[in-house]
C-alpha cells in the first residue's frame, strides 16, 4: 500500500488467493488517502517467471517479513531476472523499503529469542519517559503503516492529523540479515 501511494506502479504476488473483498477494501483505502495513486495488480502465485514481459521494468521487489531470503522461488526469481534482463534485482525487505522513507529514529531488535519481549519492554520504558513511539514490524502492525501516517496523516474526527513519533521500535527476523533491510 505505502508503494502505491507514493507513486509507484505496484504489482502484488501472493500464494494465496486476495479475495475481491479484501482487493476493494485496499483500492478504497488507496484512494480516500491518495486519489491519483495508480491501482495495484493482483496475481496469484509466484511471480516465476513472467512470460509477458511484466517484469522487465521491475525496479525493487519488497519481500513482506515472512520470505526469507533463501526462499527457493525468490532465489530463482532472481537468478531468471538477471539472466533474461542482464541487470540484477533489487530485494529488499518490506521494513527496509519502509525505513528509507520515515526519519523517525528506528530501533530494530533482532534475534533467536526474545524480539518480541524485547520490543515490549522498549516502547514501554520510552513511553513511561514521555517519549512518543511505534511498535511493529513482527511485532504486529507493519513499518509501513506508521510511515503512511507519517506521510499522509490519519483520519481523527473530521479532520486528517498528521503523526510524528519520536522512535519506531520495530522487530525483525532474524533470517532478514541476508535481505537488505534498509536502502
Amino acid at each position: 500500500v505505502l508503494a502505491a501511494l507514493l507513486g509507484a506502479h505496484v504489482l502484488c504476488y501472493d500464494n494465496r488467493e486476495i479475495g475481491s473483498t479484501q482487493r476493494e477494501e485496499i483500492r478504497t483505502r488507496i484512494q480516500k488517502i491518495n486519489p491519483s495513486a495508480l491501482p495495484i495488480h493482483y496475481y496469484q502465485g509466484h511471480p516465476i517467471f513472467d512470460k509477458n514481459g511484466i517484469l522487465e521494468h521491475l525496479e525493487i521487489l519488497i519481500v513482506s517479513p515472512g520470505v526469507p531470503a533463501s526462499s527457493p522461488w525468490l532465489q530463482k526469481l532472481q537468478s531468471q531476472f538477471e539472466k533474461k534482463y542482464k541487470k540484477s534485482l533489487s530485494v529488499v525487505s518490506e521494513v527496509g523499503f519502509a525505513a528509507s522513507y520515515t526519519k523517525t529514529p528506528i530501533i530494530a531488535i533482532t534475534g533467536t529469542n526474545g524480539k518480541s519481549s524485547s520490543c515490549w519492554y522498549t516502547f514501554q520504558y520510552l513511553k513511561h519517559m514521555g517519549f512518543r513511539c511505534f511498535i511493529g514490524g513482527n511485532f504486529g502492525t507493519a513499518l509501513s503503516e506508521m510511515v503512511i501516517e507519517e506521510h499522509f496523516g490519519i483520519q481523527q474526527d473530521t479532520e486528517i492529523k498528521s503523526v510524528n513519533y519520536d522512535y519506531s521500535i520495530v522487530e525483525i527476523s532474524s533470517y532478514l540479515r541476508r535481505v537488505r533491510l534498509f536502502r
